[in-house]
């Protein structure tokens, strides 16, 4: 049986942990904080790219923008130019490739090693 002291101790500790509970009104204010937070947080859309903004990723942006330049009217490049022009940003920059070289298939230690190589920071290539 339990003793007295004990049995005082526990219910002590229940009124005590009931009295600690948040009240209705405090777990709305929690709730508004929270969604206000998150509202915040919560952009659609983020770039690493200077200047790129989520318009930019419509083609009708920039089908409206070539329609606004009426110098824009007609072919700019041939296909061969336009291949001639990737192959140049290709082999000029290093964190560009042409995709249509790859293997059908790679290993994950290629793809971490690929991925490694061209890593920004020191650390991530550490912890890869």
């Amino acid at each position: 049986m339990m003793s007295r002291s004990l049995l005082t101790t526990a219910l002590a500790a229940m009124v005590a942990l009931a009295a600690c509970s948040p009240s209705d009104e405090q777990k709305t204010d929690a709730r508004e904080v929270h969604d206000a937070v998150m509202e915040g947080l919560a952009d659609p859309f983020v770039s690493d790219v200077i200047g790129v903004e989520e318009k930019h990723l419509s083609q009708d942006f920039w089908t409206a923008a070539a329609g606004a330049d009426k110098s824009a009217s007609g072919v700019l490049l041939s296909a061969a130019e336009i291949d001639a022009m990737n192959g140049e940003s290709v082999a000029g920059d290093p964190t560009m490739f042409d995709l249509a070289s790859f293997p059908e298939s790679l290993s994950g230690e290629e793809v971490k090693a690929r991925c490694v190589r061209s890593a920004m920071c020191p650390r991530t290539r550490a912890s890869i």
